[in-house]
C-alpha cells in the first residue's frame, strides 16, 4: 500500500463524487468500477504503484457506504432528510472512511491450494471458474459471470469464464474464484451449511468455506440435467435449496472456489472451533480425493425430502392454479381490504432496480450478511439462494411470519408453497400489515381472517364468510 493509506481513501471519495460520474440527471452512480479506477489511476499517477485489486476494494468500500447513499439523497431528497451531505456531513462520511484499514484491502488468496483442488479432477474436466470480488464471495459486478442474451439489445454475451490456469493467476493477484456447476457438464456440488442436519455423504474431494463449519463437496453425476423448477425425475443433476440445512448447486449455481478468502468477523472467528481459528477467513481443502460420482438416491435424506417436500406443493398446486388463477382475484375495490393489492415496493420500500444485485433483507431470514443473493425486477424480488420470487403478498407473508422465503414464486413455476386462503395466514399478514401503516385506513379486515381472530378469542357467532 501506499504510505498514506488515508488520502489514497479521500482522493478516491472526491474523485467519486464529481459530476462527471453521475449516472445521470438525478441519480449518482459508479456504474463501473475498472473504468472509475483507470480514469483516477490517470488523472493521479502517484496511486500508480497501487495494486488494482487493492484500488477496487476501496473503490467496492466507497460506494457501498458512501456513494449509493449519496445517489438515496439525490433521489429521494424531494421526500425525505438527506442521508448523507457532504458538507454538513463531513464528519459522518470521514467515519465512513475510516472503517477500512490497509489490512482490510492485504491479499490474503491461496493460489497453491486452488491449484492442487484442481489436480484432483480428471485431466479432461474444465470446471466452470470465474473470478469473484476481492475478499468477497460475489462475481465482478462489471462482468456477467455467465453467458446469455441482453435484454435491451437482444445479442448474446460471453461469461466471465477462466482457464485453469488464469484462475490460479487471478487468485495470486487477490480476486477469488467462483466454481459453478452448468447445464453442460456433471458437475454437482453439495453445499453442507448444517452439518449436523445434513449428516454423511459419500467420500469425495471437499473444502471447508471460511467460517470453517459448512463444507462444499464436489461430486460427478450421469443423472438427468433439470435446468428449471424441481422435475418427476430423480436427479442428483439438479439445483434443490433447503433453506438452512445447504443447497446443491448444479446447474448454474456456484460456491467459492479452494484458495478464496473473506474476512469473518471478530463475533464469527468465536465460533470457529479452536483448532479451526488459525484458518478463519480460508476456503481449504477438507478431503484430498478424487471427485466420486454420485446419484439422487444417495444424496442425504434432508435433499431427497426437500424435492418430494416441492414437488407435492407443485402438483398440488398447479391444479388449484388452473382454475383459480387464470382471472385477476383479490381486487381491491373499496369494499374488502387493500392487503390484497399491495405491492413489493409498498411492503418493502424496494424499488425495480434490474441488474443490480444486493443482500437480501434480514426479514427473510437468510441468517447471512454477505453475498448478494436477490435482486427485483418488473415488481418482483428475486432470491437467487432458493431460487424463489416474491411479489407484494408473499413478502408480506414472510415478514409476518407465515411463510419461508423458499415458499415464494418458485423458479418455473405459477405459484407459491404459501396457503393465502389460510384464515391465521390472512389474519397474521392483515395484522402485520396495519401494525406497519401499510393499509389505509378504515381497511376492513379479510372475513376469514377476522373469524380466525374471533375464534382464537373465543367469540363465536358473529362473523360471517
Amino acid at each position: 500500500m501506499v504510505p498514506d493509506f488515508d488520502k489514497l481513501k479521500l482522493d478516491i471519495f472526491n474523485f467519486g463524487d464529481s459530476p462527471i460520474y453521475k449516472g445521470d440527471k438525478v441519480n449518482f452512480r459508479v456504474k463501473n468500477k475498472d473504468q472509475l479506477i483507470h480514469r483516477f489511476l490517470r488523472e493521479s499517477p502517484e496511486y500508480k504503484t497501487e495494486t488494482h485489486v487493492s484500488l477496487r476494494q476501496v473503490v467496492t468500500h466507497t460506494r457501498t457506504n458512501i456513494w449509493n447513499k449519496l445517489s438515496d439523497m439525490d433521489r429521494f431528497s424531494d421526500i425525505r432528510e438527506p442521508v448523507w451531505n457532504v458538507v454538513t456531513n463531513e464528519e459522518d462520511i470521514t467515519k465512513a472512511l475510516d472503517i477500512l484499514t490497509e489490512e482490510d484491502v492485504e491479499i490474503h488468496t491461496y493460489p497453491e491450494e486452488l491449484e492442487e483442488f484442481l489436480h484432483y479432477f480428471p485431466p479432461d474436466f474444465n470446471p466452470y471458474l470465474f473470478p469473484l470480488e476481492p475478499n468477497g464471495k460475489d462475481p465482478l459486478e462489471d462482468y456477467s459471470w455467465k453467458h446469455g442474451v441482453s435484454k435491451n439489445t437482444g445479442k448474446p454475451y460471453p461469461g466471465n469464464r477462466v482457464s485453469k490456469e488464469e484462475a490460479i493467476k487471478r487468485l495470486g493477484e487477490g480476486y477469488n474464484i467462483g466454481i459453478a456447476g452448468t447445464d453442460t457438464d456433471k458437475l454437482s456440488i453439495m453445499d453442507k451449511d448444517d452439518l449436523a442436519a445434513v449428516g454423511a455423504s459419500k467420500k469425495t474431494l471437499a473444502t471447508k468455506s471460511r467460517k470453517q463449519i459448512g463444507k462444499h463437496h464436489f461430486y460427478f453425476s450421469d443423472d438427468p440435467i433439470i435446468n428449471g423448477k424441481i422435475s418427476t425425475a430423480h436427479s442428483a443433476k439438479q439445483n434443490i435449496p433447503t433453506g438452512i440445512s445447504g443447497e446443491i448447486r448444479s446447474v448454474w449455481q456456484y460456491v467459492v472456489a479452494c484458495g478464496s478468502f473473506v474476512h469473518c468477523t471478530p463475533e464469527e472467528v468465536l465460533l470457529i472451533p479452536e483448532e479451526d481459528r488459525q484458518f478463519a477467513g480460508h476456503y481449504r481443502l477438507f478431503v484430498r480425493s478424487e471427485v466420486a460420482n454420485i446419484t439422487y438416491d444417495e444424496f442425504p435424506e434432508v435433499y431427497k425430502k426437500q424435492v418430494e417436500q416441492t414437488r407435492h406443493i407443485e402438483n398440488g398446486k398447479e391444479k388449484q392454479w388452473v382454475e383459480s388463477h387464470k382471472k385477476e382475484k383479490h381486487v381491491y375495490n373499496g369494499n374488502g381490504s387493500a392487503m390484497w393489492e399491495l405491492s413489493l415496493c409498498d411492503v418493502t420500500g424496494l424499488r425495480n432496480d434490474p441488474g443490480v444485485n444486493f443482500p437480501i433483507p434480514a426479514e427473510f431470514g437468510h441468517g447471512s450478511d454477505t453475498g448478494k443473493n436477490c435482486c427485483i425486477s418488473n415488481g418482483l424480488l428475486t432470491c437467487w439462494r432458493h431460487q424463489a420470487k416474491h411479489n407484494g403478498l408473499t413478502t408480506l407473508a414472510v415478514m409476518a411470519g407465515v411463510a419461508n422465503c423458499e415458499d415464494g414464486i418458485r423458479h418455473g413455476s405459477h405459484h407459491t408453497g404459501i396457503d393465502f386462503q389460510d384464515p391465521e395466514v390472512q389474519f397474521r399478514m392483515w395484522e402485520y400489515a396495519f401494525i406497519h401503516g401499510l393499509l389505509p385506513k378504515g381497511d376492513k379486515i379479510p372475513s376469514k381472517a377476522l373469524r380466525y381472530y374471533a375464534e382464537s378469542k373465543g367469540i363465536s357467532g358473529g362473523t360471517t364468510a
